[in-house]
Parts: C-alpha cells; structure tokens; sequence
C-alpha cells in the first residue's frame, strides 16, 4: 500500500470513485476551517497531494523519489536532502494556494455583504425615507399654502407637489426595485 493510499484509507486497487469519496469525506474533516489543531494545514495539504496523485494520471513522482540502490552513503544523503526540498517546496505552493482560496473566499464573503447592502438596505431605507419624510413634508407644504384664502402661494403649493411626487415615485420605485431583487 503506497503512501497515498494510506493517507486517504483506500486500498491499492481502489476506483477512481471510491478515491473521490475517500478524499471528500476526509476533506470535510481535516479542511484548515473545520479542524482547528495546530496542524491541520499540514494534514490538509498532504490530503490534497495524496488525492492528486491518485486522480492524476499524468501525475508522476519526481526523480528523486525513486530510490536506487547504490553502494555510496553520501549520494543516498543528497538524494534523502533532494526529496525534502521538492516537499518543502510542494507544501509551500499548497500553503499559498490555499491561502490564495482562503483570501478569495474572503472576498467573495465582502461581495455579498456588498451586495446585500446596495440591493436591499439602500432601496429599503430609501422607501422608508420617501414614506415617512418626503410624502408628509408633501401634503403638509400644500395643506399649509393653500388653506390661506386669502393669498394662495401657488409657488409653495408647486414645491410641496414636487415633494410629495418625488417621495411616492421615489418609495415605488424602491418597492418595485426590492421586489424584483426578493423575487426573481
């Protein structure tokens, strides 16, 4: 059983499948968000390398995992320090990609709240804006001018109808906006 098998608890002639469901069920365990040890980026990253190795077939191990048998102690030594560079390497990218993901998920996260802000927040406070301020400011301007018998003021009358046109096309438009945003 290789290396990879046993980090993702599959046997040596398991399906495609079979290593698919392996990795997912151990991804949901051992992903940097759920697990909360100390090493669980570590965990994560060997994950995901087993699972690549195993999925790709284009995968193949660098030369310098494959051992050979030679009489000299040193060249094996350079070959052992070979092989724990490439891993360090290879950790490291993974350690930025998934940094990388965890910084995009971030902002995806800021979109949605961006979003939820300029969709439903704004349009909501706007129809609440026009539906208590602009519409009474409206009918009051024109109750207060044009109740005076004596000298109508027929420019105020004309504000207050602007006010009070602005605040019900503003508070519909609002209404149909979050409606169509709610309900698509």
């Amino acid at each position: 059983m290789s290396r990879h098998h046993r980090i993702l608890g599959v046997s040596v002639n398991a399906t495609l499948r079979q290593i698919k469901r392996a990795y997912f069920q151990k991804a949901k365990l051992l992903h940097p968000d759920v697990n909360k040890s100390p090493k669980a980026m570590e965990e994560f990253v060997k994950l995901n390398m087993a699972y690549e190795a195993l999925t790709n077939p284009k995968y193949t191990h660098p030369p310098i995992f494959r051992q050979r048998k030679t009489s000299k102690r040193k060249s094996q030594k350079s070959n052992e320090e070979k092989r724990r560079e490439w891993i360090r390497q290879r950790n490291e990218e993974l350690r930025k990609k998934a940094a990388k993901a965890a910084q995009a998920k971030k902002m995806r996260k800021q979109n949605i709240q961006l979003n939820y802000y300029n969709n439903i927040v704004v349009p909501a406070m706007t129809t609440l804006v026009s539906i208590l301020f602009l519409i009474p400011s409206g009918i009051s301007i024109i109750s207060n001018f044009h109740l005076d018998a004596d000298k109508p003021n027929y420019a105020a009358v004309l504000i207050g109808s602007v006010v009070l046109a602005l605040g019900i096309f503003l508070s519909v438009s609002a209404v149909l906006f979050l409606y169509k945003k709610l309900f698509k």
